[in-house]
This record gives structure tokens, sequence and C-alpha cells, in this order.
């Protein structure tokens, strides 16, 4: 046959053609890596920022710490100094008591108390600051005391020789007052001084004043009424010394005051003319022996405030 012959072909279609969507579905995959990326840079950040923030405060902290110890050892270097100064104040002025033999004045035994304590102490500043306290009322009551024992040397305000031999005796510590001591001790006393009150001593106005008292007479009885004084205020060494007298307190003060005076008698024979005298006893009609005599200056080495530095060891 001929070609002509041939019927025409029938036309294929053409294939569908295919679609490929690759260009979106990168994107979206790069995009969700870029947005993880993101996060976990975001992540990463934020731990830098706590952990510098946290290691801010950390230094922080240990700045306020470091500085709140310096402060605290500053203030305790402040008390430390305050304590040291009020004691060195304390025991100044304590010198000046050396040798009275007025008891009580000031307990040495106590102000080494209150140094040890602060040594013990002295890593507490409340501690220390509040001894310190302590120490600077008992210097300031020492230093009234002193005060008022010079006024009191200086003054006589009676103009007596008995007010001037017993401010002698107790450096100004001890005072006087002319009235009526039987009123307090009871009795006919010519002189009189009371346990509640051991530094005033009370003197009969009326015999003192009297013409059948000399100067003697006045001397022995302000020397007997001062080692009342003596034996009230210094009780531990006025205890073992009385053992020489029997116990005699009164005894004791006879003796007392014939040593310092230097006297072997308690009667005198007072002239008021030239016919005419008062025979005058006083005291309690003994007069101790020489061995008494020892007892009594043995006790007088005893007795009063004997200066020495505390130590803060115990």
């Amino acid at each position: 046959m001929s070609d002509a012959a041939l019927p025409p072909e029938t036309p294929q279609p053409l294939p569908a053609p295919q679609r490929r969507r690759h260009g979106p579905l990168v994107w979206i995959v790069v995009l969700a890596v870029l947005l993880a990326g993101a996060a976990a840079a975001g992540v990463l950040l934020y731990l830098q920022v706590q952990a510098l923030q946290a290691e801010q405060r950390e230094s922080e902290r240990v700045n306020e710490e470091q500085r709140r110890l310096i402060e605290e050892q500053e203030e305790l270097l402040d008390r430390k100094e305050t304590f040291g100064a009020a004691m060195e104040d304390l025991m100044s002025l304590a010198k000046r008591l050396d040798g009275v033999p007025v008891g009580g004045l000031l307990d040495l035994g106590e102000i080494e108390g209150l140094a040890r304590e602060a040594w013990e102490q002295r890593r507490s500043p409340d501690s220390v600051a509040s001894l310190s306290s302590s120490v600077l009322e008992r210097t300031e009551a020492l230093r009234a005391a002193l005060e008022a024992a010079d006024a009191e040397l200086a003054g006589n305000g009676s103009g007596t020789l008995g007010e001037s031999l017993i401010d002698g005796l107790g450096a100004g510590h001890v005072r006087v007052v002319y009235d009526d001591p039987a009123a307090l001790c009871g009795g006919d006393p010519i002189g009189c001084v009371a346990s509640d009150d051991p530094t005033l001593v009370h003197l009969d106005a009326g015999d003192f004043g009297a013409e059948y008292f000399d100067d003697a007479l006045r001397t022995l009885v302000a020397y007997h009424e001062f080692a009342h004084v003596l034996q009230f205020t210094n009780p531990e060494p006025t205890g073992s010394a009385a053992s020489a007298f029997g116990e005699d307190w009164e005894f004791m003060a006879d003796c007392y005051a014939l040593t310092l005076t230097d006297g072997w008698s308690l009667e005198r024979r007072v002239w008021v003319g030239d016919f005419s005298y008062w025979d005058v006893s006083v005291g309690y009609g003994r007069v101790c022996d020489e061995a008494q005599r020892d007892a009594i200056r043995g006790w007088l080495g005893d007795v009063g405030f004997h200066y020495r530095p505390v130590s803060q060891e115990a």
C-alpha cells in the first residue's frame, strides 16, 4: 500500500507536566533550623545572663560580708580602746587612794574581774561596751568621792580639833558631825560610829566644848572613834586582829588611840584654874600592853586600800 492509503495517525495526548514544589519546603526547613538556632542562642544567652547576675549577686554578697566584717572589727577596736581608756582613767584615780586606811572605797578584786571579763568577751563589741560602762560608772563614783574628800580636807567646817584630826586620819573620806551620840548609840557616849554609816563620826557637842575637856582628851576620843571607822570598813583584817583583844572592839579602839598617840593612860587631870581641876577618865578602863600594840600596828598594815595594777590573767 502506498503511504497515501494509510489512515492518518491518531494524535496521542501529551503527558501532563510533573509539578515539583521543592522551593517552599526547603525554606520551611531552613526557617525551622534558623528558629531552633535562634532559640538555642536565646537560651544560651539567658543562661549566660543568669550566670552573670548570680556571679554579681555573689560578689555583692561577699563585698557586703567583707564590709560588715570590717565595720565589726572597727567597732570592736573602738570599743576595746574605749574600755582601755576607761580602765586607765580609773586606775589613775585609784593611785590616789593608796595608803588610805578607810576600807570599802574601791574593790580592786572587782575591777580585776571586769578586766578579765573584757578579755574573755573581747570578740563581742556589745559585751565590751557594757563592761566599759561599768568601768565608767565606777570611775565617776570614785572621782566624786575624791573631790568630796579634797573639799573635806580643805574645809573643816566646824573649825575644831576633832574634825581636823579625823579629816587627816581618813584623808578626807570620813566626816564629823557634832550632835548627841546617845540618841544614835544609846548610853552616854562621848562619840559614836554606826555600822550603817561607818564614815560619819558623831561627837558629843557638850563634852567637846566643856571646860573639863582639853586637847589631849579630844585627841584620844577622836582616835578612838576613828578606830571604829576602820573596824567597820575593814571587817576581814579586823576579825583577825580582834582576837588579841578578846574580840572586844572598844578595848581595841582604846589601844589604837593609845598606840598612835604614844600614850599610856586613859586618865587625865585637866586644870581649869590655879587651884581647880577636873580628873577625867575616857575609854573603857583598860590599857593595852606592848604585844597588843604590835597587833594594832599589824592591823594597820592590812587595813585600807593598797594600790596594785590589775591583770586580765586568770
